[in-house]
């Protein structure tokens, strides 16, 4: 229906799937790579950065998790578990992928937030600046908000790469 082509089911908590879905990345970066030959060419060395960005408990740490194949990143059903951005490197297939898991970001609201909050805040919208790709995630067994598409109006308005990953889903 979105016309986005076929989805790659996979599962951030067992890690199902995460292997196709590297695989399509860089695939799609090799192609990027050959078209783009009028720009400057990137360098075999170069890291791939990339945020993963979403609301509170969507399942961001448990995909870098799966990812990396360890637990590197404290899981929790506790909301604004992650407060401070990581940053995971991974290789794979010989190509640097730095991942950024960023805390939770939730709908401003006229509650009093504390200040770890909004630094918290702060920082994962900074990462969408210093990368190349934003995986967006969410809950697909929730509707998108208005705040979804904030975030990915940002997200295009950076000229940033995105891929939706839609989590939950099973």
């Amino acid at each position: 229906k979105l016309n986005i082509g076929d989805p790659i089911p996979i599962s951030a908590k067992s890690g199902s799937g995460t292997g196709d879905l590297l695989d399509e990345i860089v695939k799609i970066l090799n192609k990027l790579k050959k078209s783009n030959k009028r720009k400057k060419e990137i360098a075999p060395d170069k890291i791939i950065k990339t945020a993963i960005i979403g609301k509170p408990n969507v399942g961001k740490s448990s995909l870098i998790n799966s990812l990396v194949g360890e637990n590197r990143v404290i899981v929790s059903s506790q909301a604004h578990t992650t407060r401070d951005s990581q940053d995971i490197e991974l290789t794979y297939n010989k190509q640097k992928i730095l991942f950024i898991d960023t805390a939770g970001l939730r709908k401003k609201s006229k509650k009093t937030v504390d200040a770890f909050e909004k630094q918290s805040v702060e920082q994962s919208l900074k990462s969408i600046e210093k990368v190349d790709i934003v995986l967006f995630m969410t809950d697909i067994s929730k509707k998108l908000t208005f705040q979804d598409k904030h975030l990915l109006d940002k997200i295009i308005e950076k000229g940033k790469g995105i891929i939706l990953v839609a989590n939950k889903w099973d």
